[in-house]
């Protein structure tokens, strides 16, 4: 993105704009013209800098409009920038600020922005807003001309000399007002806190260490090493263009109508497709698509944005920052966008039993181990998944009271790991705290039982229930409070647990078995179930998309897979949803009880990594991207490609690796697009309790073309 030329000296302070670019694509900005008073002068050397104005509070009384309003001082005065893409030809209006966050009174001074942005002969010095209306932008993502149909603003507490509308500061704002709607005086002191609540939240959201209305966005691939919160803030635009293009595809109409839909969404400070009212009422957020108004997706704000995101990286634009050779930066902005606080639980809770869990936002995987310690507890490995760490074992936790741990989750919400692990037929789940990798808790689930295979962990964040469960059985850990509580009255006994997969969204467990296979509400106790009637072989491995609520499962000894539409699952009886078969396209020896044993989903990619249990065949299958009715077809649900496990040197010598089934070990890290699976040296069936080499195995899922070879990268890293 081109900047006019610097002309001179703006401010004595830093400033994080930089001379004109070389190298890369270039957008070409006109400017308009504007008066030419010294201030405006020295404020328009540099497109992203602006000097910025600075409101003067009345009287330093937010709540009172009488007192004069002060030019500032030569060289003072607030500039800025508004951005979809930076929007020319806007109303940009500077308003004092009410403690309950609502405008006092009509604007101090309204301006026209230009190509590099807004001054405003006014300063500020208090609370204020500055929010931008109408004008055109070049949209980041197509490079078009488009038409702005939003008001965007911008919220700050105190003096600021320099201010940047976005959306991502449109959403600090509305994040304020929603929640002093909920006080019914609410004071100064509150309007900060909220603020700054507000401000926090959408830090964390973007992965950046400043308020968002004080970072200038860049665009040149340079900005990821000298200035990455404003790089990663022009990736983030980029996304959202990309966002509204995507929606503009799906739905038609007024193209800004998803990110106004989004604005609405994060009052409750949640992208969850709900917000409050001024009582707190939950109200579902609608947009319109298609000329009628829908719900809002649960993943619009989240999900869909990091594949926005994705793909933006692959436009003119994405390609000159070089996202991809960023990927590091970009991908702990994906991880905290799906993972942080601002996430609903169905975006950030895996959803299947994977023995694997995953801090996505710290990067940090736990692994359960086949070594003990010295007093023979059993084991999980505290693992930094970062490519290419000299020594990725940070820890070993040891689980007291058991011997063999079986499977573990993380739920990000509490930062808490949980552990399932056995002694002899008991279970304990081990409530492990991320920030210290110690042992909090260790509760007996009393009623379930281990016999040596089988069992899982799966965290329902969205009811703060825990579903664990043991060989033939199934139960819930309430995590609501401090001290988890076993519910031993929510225990059923479902015949076997081969392998299950949470919905988060409608509570409901599916439990494949060797060809047996159950529903279970978890929404209730005792948790109820019936039969799943459906002619689909020994089936094994499942998982939910629960962003589009389509499954996929994967019969052993058949190199094939079913995608399921269980938004048509019928209230009652036994029947079947919508089921299609999607085959596979061939394997390689050696070939264990897979190559269809286990499977875990993408919810961003809405992609199934299938894989062998024992063996070393992976495949990759593409599942419908959005809702759909009736059966999915060959055109949205298709195996993509194939791939084999890596031969890891074991003693100088390329070593087979078999990938441990019973339970699943397949897990997938969204925000990276990496799948992860335990495997050994024995590629046959085999418990838990042995001597055999053990390794995690990362793959990068990134890049399969359908009908093309796929030789993705992967690494083994061995455990202790």
């Amino acid at each position: 993105m081109d900047h006019p030329p610097f002309d001179g000296v703006v401010s004595e302070r830093p400033t994080p704009f930089n001379p004109p670019l070389t190298g890369g694509v270039q957008k070409k900005f006109v400017s308009q013209p504007f008066a030419a008073s010294s201030t405006l002068r020295r404020a328009t050397g540099f497109l992203a800098a602006f000097a910025l104005v600075t409101l003067i509070s009345c009287g330093g009384d937010y709540n009172n409009t009488s007192g004069a309003v002060t030019p500032p001082a030569a060289g003072g005065g607030v500039t800025g920038n508004a951005y979809l893409g930076p929007i020319v030809g806007a109303t940009a209006s500077l308003f004092n600020v009410n403690p309950n966050g609502t405008n006092n009174g009509a604007a101090i001074e309204t301006v026209t922005t230009t190509a590099t942005g807004f001054v405003f002969t006014n300063g500020i010095t208090g609370p204020a807003r500055i929010c931008v209306t109408g004008g055109t932008y070049l949209d980041e993502a197509t490079n078009t001309t488009q038409t702005n149909t939003l008001t965007l603003c911008a919220l700050v507490g105190g003096t600021t000399s320099q201010v940047f509308v976005t959306p991502m500061s449109s959403f600090v704002d509305e994040i304020v007002k929603a929640q002093l709607r909920l006080n019914a005086a609410p004071t100064a002191a509150d309007f900060t806190a909220a603020l700054t609540a507000a401000d926090d939240l959408v830090k964390s959201v973007y992965n950046v260490a400043t308020p968002v209305a004080g970072l200038n966005p860049l665009f040149d691939k340079t900005e990821a090493t000298l200035h990455p919160d404003q790089y990663k803030l022009g990736a983030v635009l980029g996304a959202y263009s990309q966002l509204i293009a995507d929606y503009l595809a799906r739905c038609g109409g007024d193209r800004h109508e998803v990110l106004r839909a989004l604005l609405a969404d994060i009052g409750d400070k949640v992208f969850d497709g709900k917000t409050i009212d001024a009582v707190g009422a939950i109200l579902t957020v609608q947009y319109t698509c298609n000329g009628a108004a829908v719900n809002l997706p649960i993943g619009a704000g989240t999900a869909d944005v990091v594949t926005a995101l994705t793909e933006f990286a692959n436009t003119t634009q994405g390609l000159a920052m070089d996202l991809a050779g960023n990927r590091t930066i970009i991908d702990t902005v994906k991880a905290n966008i799906i993972g942080g606080a601002a996430a609903p639980a169905a975006i950030k809770t895996l959803p299947s039993q994977g023995l694997i869990a995953i801090d996505t936002i710290k990067n940090i995987g736990y692994v359960p181990i086949y070594t003990h310690d010295a007093g023979g507890n059993g084991q999980i490995a505290v693992v930094d998944l970062n490519v290419g760490v000299a020594n990725p074992v940070l820890k070993l936790v040891s689980l007291p009271g058991t011997s063999t741990a079986i499977a573990t989750n993380f739920f990000a919400d509490n930062g808490r790991v949980y552990v399932l692990a056995a002694s002899g037929s008991n279970i304990t789940v081990h409530v492990i705290k991320s920030s210290d990798n110690t042992v909090e808790f260790s509760i007996p689930a009393t009623g379930l039982s281990f016999n040596g295979s089988f069992g899982g962990v799966i965290v329902d964040g969205k009811r703060n229930h825990v579903v664990v469960a043991g060989t033939s059985t199934i139960g819930l850990l309430d995590i609501s409070t401090a001290t988890p509580t076993w519910v031993a009255t929510s225990v059923i006994n479902v015949g076997g647990t081969d392998s299950f997969s949470l919905n988060s969204e409608t509570g409901l467990i599916f439990v494949s078995s060797d060809g047996s296979m159950k529903t279970v509400d978890s929404t209730v106790t005792p948790m109820t179930q019936r039969v799943y009637s459906a002619s689909l072989g020994t089936t094994d491995g499942v998982a939910f998309d629960s962003l589009t609520g389509m499954m996929i499962i994967t019969p052993e000894f058949q190199d094939k897979a079913y995608v399921i539409n269980m938004n048509e699952l019928p209230a009652t009886g036994t029947g079947a949803a919508p089921t299609l078969d999607v085959p596979g396209i061939g394997t390689s020896a050696p070939v264990s009880e897979g190559p269809g044993g286990q499977v875990a989903v993408n919810v961003l990619t809405h992609q199934g990594l299938v894989a062998d249990e024992f063996g070393h065949n992976l495949r990759l299958v593409q599942m419908p991207t959005v809702p759909i009715t009736g059966a999915a077809t060959a055109t949205n649900a298709f195996t993509v490609a194939a791939a084999v496990l890596p031969k890891p040197l074991i003693n100088g010598t390329a070593t087979q690796l078999g990938m441990r089934g019973d339970p699943n070990s397949v897990t997938i890290d969204p925000a990276r697009n990496f799948g992860y699976v335990l495997a050994d040296t024995q590629a046959s069936f085999h418990g838990f309790n042995v001597n055999f080499p053990l390794f995690l195995v990362r793959v990068d899922l990134s890049g399969a073309v359908k009908g093309t070879p796929w030789t993705p990268s992967m690494q083994a890293i061995q455990m202790p």
